[in-house]
């Protein structure tokens, strides 16, 4: 993770072994979080706080949503 992304959300890494590290951080603002783990290029899995992990399914879903519906005229986007 870059030091850029680790200022970003804060928190401390744990080695876990040689290619896997356990990211452990607190956050009040769950949605925020999620967007902000989007932009780690790894594969990763959120283990919790539960809000966290609705919070980035609600997120995923919104973004396959705006990926896959093609665009309809008169809703201005």
């Amino acid at each position: 993770m870059s030091i850029r992304m680790r200022r970003r959300l804060g928190g401390r890494l744990e080695a876990i072994d040689a290619d896997h590290t356990h990211l452990v951080a607190t956050t009040d603002e769950p949605d925020w979080y999620a967007e902000q783990l989007t932009a780690i290029k790894a594969p990763f899995r959120i283990v919790g706080p539960r809000e966290l992990r609705e919070a980035a399914h609600v997120l995923g879903q919104r973004l396959l949503q705006a990926g896959t519906k093609p665009f309809e005229e008169g809703l201005g986007g």
